[in-house]
């Protein structure tokens, strides 16, 4: 048996003869069980998390982007994120389909779930919240032209602490394990890093 220490919480595990696999469940579910037992104890925090999530929704992301439509000088970039948008929608559908993971609060009991009002009736892996966020947060991050290597710095980890937060409020929140959150945050990095490779080779 080995304990671990977060806070003041413990996680127990008997690492024999329990598989690689069931370990990672167990460290899933109890991480799952540390961040949203916060939840219901700060009615600032819950709001926060709350509205990030709501910030994070493929709908609101689409309005997001109207002003760089609208505006010439943007509305490349503007057309790029209702792309990226729709892409990271579509395989978040697919691997959601595909995967067919119940999401936490239809599992366990004890899940403080917050928001499923607004109809979270989809599955639960990746975390499409977190893939579209980082996805943004790198295509904005490595193509933004700014004024000195201080606002550079600034705007990027404005995007960073945006993508974190949001994608931590979905397991807060009951809706999503820290896997689901940790698989759509890679995959929308990867995405990230996809788009702005294709500029490159667009330009050269």
């Amino acid at each position: 048996m080995i304990n671990f220490f977060i806070g003041n919480s413990t996680l127990y595990f008997n690492l024999l003869p329990i598989a690689p696999s069931s370990l990672l469940t167990s460290l899933d579910v109890e991480i799952l069980r540390i961040i949203n037992g916060y939840g219901g104890k700060f009615l600032l925090l819950d709001g926060f998390m709350l509205s990030l999530g709501l910030l994070g929704e493929m709908y609101f992301w689409s309005l997001l982007s109207i002003p760089l439509l609208l505006n010439k000088k943007h509305r490349e970039t503007g057309i790029k994120w209702l792309i990226l948008t729709a892409v990271t929608g579509l395989i978040t559908l697919g691997l959601k389909a595909l995967v067919a993971r119940p999401r936490p609060y239809l599992v366990y009991e004890w899940v403080r779930v917050f928001g499923v009002q607004w109809g979270y009736s989809s599955y639960s892996f990746p975390s499409g919240h977190a893939m579209r966020c980082w996805s943004t947060a790198l295509m904005f991050g490595l193509s933004i032209k700014c004024k000195g290597v201080k606002t550079r710095f600034t705007v990027s980890v404005v995007l960073i602490a945006t993508a974190f937060l949001i994608s931590l409020g979905r397991v807060y929140l009951g809706l999503h394990y820290p896997s689901d959150v940790i698989a759509g945050s890679l995959m929308g990095i990867a995405i990230g890093f996809f788009s702005k490779s294709t500029r490159k080779q667009k330009e050269t």
